[in-house]
């Protein structure tokens, strides 16, 4: 099926679903004047039409650090539910966020599993999101990235809040192109096993404890997977006859485990994680395919303990302490690495671990009726504890420069002005100063109107900022790379302008976005500098409409025009349009059916690289639940993943692999969950 075919019915599905959704609009209402809580006008009583339109009832604190409803926040915000997650499919929050406009999941040579947003993530050499989970950030200063949290499953989720677009005014350094919190899940007992084709067995649990006449609560959520290889074949790579081993398979295999414990005591809390990955080396370290190998050779771990207290002060102000400290390790076990032909294959070891500690104080309160503001104060220590490089050509060397540790204060401002009832203003202004890295100052001035209790109207103005990771600032000079201890921060200006409208039984979302990316890091002649700007704008278009308590649907829709300043090209392995259409049907009280599209367009290729945009893909998914058999609580899913089995692959730099990097096709799944 061509682009323009396509396109042509993916316009004409949204088209409709629109026009369906204006057609059900009822008449206005008095709008409420309390930000925090939903409209729900029109909803009724019934609980299973409620539980279709819960969507339009989420709240979220993650773009304010204030509660507000998910549409009444500056910028746009979605939030994922957790059993909406399950009943879909997803097997964990890497997948679960294909559901979320303008993002596109992809893997890279290593087998690391990353996001692409609004056209950005491909080309850079750390991440450009931030991610929390429940509320604490992962991300590591060795490269941004924060592999270990995407293999977290679905089912010890409760929701999966999701910035789209800029987020350092308050949450700072990486909220670049975004900011995603995954929250597990509280107050809830389950367990699930799932088995799948290629040997894939996972498994885990949600356990809550409240005890009796007191306020302690205890909430653990574990969790286990083990996946074989599967069956992928890679193209050649860019190595000589001589040398290479592709075509050839590719070891995917991978496992997961983590632990996840919040404990609370009114406005004491106490939060304990370790979440941990192993995978193997699939397209190779260096773009060239090992010799066959099922080890798992990456690991990356991340543990975390956080302690906060609320305190109640005079004149109607909150404050919260805050101490954590977090410990990530990289573990590279003898991989394959390809350098030269005169050297041939070598065995390559790598130890990295990092260590953040962290602590600060958040004020929140009123001044007047009007204005609610945040203060928030926080320092963070981030340490080398070790960055060793080994193998059989060489003893132990430091692939870091040594003693190089982070030194990090940062200082944000926010007011939540209430203009009136229906319109509500939120400036907001952070300072990050960094001992090796400068500072940055990311204003934010957004403006919510509601028009009525269906028609929201949104604007918003931001600057965004991530500062150099340590690979780009401390790597030891050797034959290939050279790290820029003087390099500076990447930031970006954001302008977003949306629209939400929200009827009886239908939402409806629209986005236009325009951002301008300034001092890109990248490698010039072998060493990380600051040079290049890029351009991006866009359009993401959401519609959720009950059709009736049993049916309903969901779909959304993204363009993203990208420019590279330097070339003119689009960035490298940006998708021009994505889209979802997600299809949940209660054949009867104890069937459940439910059916996924995603298409993913023609991605670009970046300058200098002679092959044709890599074509686009189209993933269909179905699932049948089976609720409460043999006894209350117990559900069975079954689901196919990829039905048709397309063919489809992630973007490789050129000179590697011309066929870049192919995924599994077809795949089966069984689960069976208890509640109790």
């Amino acid at each position: 099926m061509s682009e323009q075919t396509i396109r042509k019915h993916l316009l004409s599905l949204l088209n409709g679903l629109l026009l369906l959704a204006l057609s059900n609009a009822s008449a206005d209402q008095a709008s409420p004047s309390d930000w925090s809580t939903a409209d729900g006008a029109g909803h009724g009583t019934d609980p299973d039409l409620q539980r279709l339109l819960a969507i339009v009832d989420r709240y979220t604190e993650i773009a304010t650090k204030t509660r507000l409803n998910a549409d009444y926040v500056p910028g746009m915000v979605t939030v994922l539910d957790g059993d909406h997650l399950v009943s879909s499919g997803k097997s964990n929050v890497w997948e679960a966020l294909t559901e979320v406009p303008g993002i596109e999941p992809y893997v890279g040579a290593q087998g690391e599993r990353t996001l692409m947003i609004r056209g950005t993530g491909f080309i850079f050499s750390s991440g450009n999101f931030k991610v929390l989970v429940n509320g604490i950030a992962q991300n590591t200063n060795l490269h941004g990235g924060v592999r270990p949290v995407m293999s977290l499953p679905v089912e010890l989720v409760e929701r999966i809040e999701v910035i789209r677009g800029p987020g350092s005014a308050v949450h700072g350094e990486y909220a670049y192109t975004g900011v995603i919190n995954v929250i597990t899940r509280k107050d809830d007992n389950r367990a699930f096993v799932r088995v799948g084709e290629d040997e894939r067995y996972s498994g885990g649990a949600a356990l809550a404890w409240a005890g009796e006449g007191s306020d302690w609560r205890l909430n653990l959520n574990v969790f286990a997977e083990d996946m074989a290889a599967g069956d992928v074949i890679s193209g050649p790579d860019g190595l000589t006859p001589a040398l290479t081993n592709a075509p050839g398979p590719v070891n995917d295999a991978r496992d997961s485990h983590a632990a996840i414990l919040e404990l609370d005591h009114r406005d004491f809390g106490l939060s304990a994680q370790h979440i941990e990955n192993r995978h193997g080396e699939q397209f190779g370290i260096n773009n060239t395919l090992p010799a066959p190998d099922d080890r798992l050779q990456l690991q990356h771990v991340n543990t975390a303990v956080d302690l906060h207290q609320g305190f109640a002060l005079n004149s109607g102000w909150d404050a919260t302490l805050r101490l954590g400290w977090l410990r990530h390790k990289q573990d590279v076990d003898e991989a394959i690495l390809t350098i030269l032909p005169v050297l041939g294959t070598v065995q390559a070891n790598t130890v990295y671990e990092e260590r953040q500690r962290y602590g600060g104080v958040q004020l929140e309160g009123r001044v007047g009726q009007r204005h609610e503001l945040l203060i928030d104060l926080q320092y963070r220590k981030s340490e080398i504890r070790e960055a060793r490089s080994g193998g059989s050509f060489t003893g132990p060397v430091d692939f870091l420069l040594p003693e190089k540790d982070r030194h990090h204060l940062s200082l944000a401002l926010q007011d939540q002005f209430r203009l009136s009832d229906d319109a509500m203003i939120t400036t907001g202004l952070r300072y990050d100063d960094y001992n090796d890295a400068g500072n940055a100052f990311s204003p934010r001035l957004a403006a919510v109107w509601r028009l009525s209790s269906q028609h929201i109207l949104k604007a918003q103005y931001a600057k965004a900022f991530r500062p150099p990771t340590f690979v780009e600032q401390y790597t030891r000079p050797n034959q290939i790379l050279r790290g820029n201890p003087n390099i500076e921060n990447t930031d970006s200006t954001n302008h977003e302008l949306g629209y939400i409208f929200k009827g009886a039984d239908t939402t409806v979302r629209a986005t236009l976005y325009y951002s301008e990316l300034n001092d890109l890091i990248s490698v010039v002649s072998g060493t990380y500098t600051n040079g290049g700007d890029a351009r991006l704008r866009g359009l993401e278009l959401e519609i959720e409409h009950a059709v009736s308590k049993a049916l309903s649907m969901h779909a959304n829709t993204s363009y993203t025009d990208t420019e590279d300043r330097d070339t003119g090209n689009d960035l490298t392995g940006a998708p021009d349009w994505l889209a979802n259409l997600g299809v949940h049907y209660r054949l009867s009280p104890g069937v459940l059916l439910d059916a996924h599209y995603r298409y993913v367009g023609d991605r670009a290729r970046g300058a200098g690289d002679p092959r044709a945009a890599l074509e686009d893909y189209q993933i269909v998914d179905l699932i049948a639940s089976f609720v409460n058999v043999g006894q209350s609580g117990m559900t069975l899913r079954a689901g196919v993943r990829n039905l048709f089995d397309e063919d489809y692959a992630y973007p490789a730099p050129p000179g590697t692999y011309p066929e870049d990097y192919p995924q599994r096709g077809r795949q089966w799944w069984l689960q069976g969950e208890i509640a109790f």
